[in-house]
């Protein structure tokens, strides 16, 4: 995520916040442009943005220089009751009409408004290693060696947490063309192109192996079935970035409970 800061939301970018909103709801669900434009002319107070400042066209149809972008927000109304019932969302009641408003911490919003960016940090990529043994911890009891470090999308500008430490075992095996299977694989061409080739099958490779299912991941994509070259009644499922859909980052059976993620093709958070 780029760097953040926060603003009241003005008219001008209503309609990016109906984009935001349409994806997040369900459409029984989701806010109309009229109700966002009701809450911002009678509660502009309330109503909160995240913006992203760092580098991206202007959203802002008043404004196209404008180098922020809307990225989420808060909205709300104030009520009679004491209750949250639904219709207290479709209309606004002042205070001074006898609305009730729970108060915000004083300087709150300033300091939200105010606040400095934090710059993220970058997973660093296997080169920067000078061996595998950097990357991993020994468990002296089973004989076997963890992940000893979070383990993120390697695309510049992501870097989405997908495992945590400790998860997932060092294991060397017979290498898989993940490249040749994908159904969609990145472009080399991409200058953002972080996936480093692995060795032709049946070379080995070093993987992460995590097991006994999916919900170990913090975040992991799955492509369609494809078939196994060596056995076309089998399938495997490519994995990649949930969030950027860079990949293939390593491969499972179908309906499997082991996860194959290529050492190289992953980077890692150090802190």
């Amino acid at each position: 995520m780029a760097n953040v800061s926060y603003y009241l939301v003005p008219y001008d970018d209503l309609e990016t916040a109906m984009q935001i909103e349409s994806v997040g709801f369900h459409p029984d669900e989701a806010a109309t442009l009229q109700s966002f434009q009701y809450r911002q002319k009678q509660a502009p107070e309330l109503f909160l943005g995240a913006y992203s400042e760092e580098n991206v066209p202007s959203t802002s149809p008043s404004n196209p220089l404008s180098p922020r972008e809307l990225v989420g927000y808060v909205v709300s109304t104030i009520a009679r009751d004491d209750t949250l019932k639904h219709e207290a969302m479709s209309h606004h009641v002042p205070a001074s009409e006898g609305g009730i408003r729970e108060q915000m911490p004083p300087g709150l919003l300033e300091a939200l408004c105010g606040s400095t960016p934090r710059k993220r940090k970058t997973p660093q990529r296997i080169s920067a290693f000078h061996s595998i043994t950097e990357l991993v911890s020994d468990d002296h009891s089973s004989g076997t060696q963890s992940n000893k470090y979070k383990l993120a999308c390697p695309r510049q500008g992501c870097g989405s947490v997908i495992l945590l430490p400790g998860v997932a075992k060092l294991v060397e095996s017979a290498s898989v063309g993940l490249d040749a299977l994908a159904l969609n694989p990145t472009p080399e061409q991409d200058p953002n192109f972080p996936l480093l080739p692995l060795p032709p099958p049946p070379e080995t490779t070093e993987w992460w192996l995590i097991t006994p299912h999916a919900m170990q991941f913090e975040n992991i994509g799955f492509s369609r079935g494809v078939a196994d070259p060596n056995d076309p009644s089998i399938q495997l499922k490519l994995l990649s970035c949930a969030e950027c859909d860079l990949g293939p980052l390593g491969w499972c059976m179908q309906g499997g409970s082991e996860f194959w993620v290529a050492c190289s093709r992953v980077s890692y958070f150090t802190e």
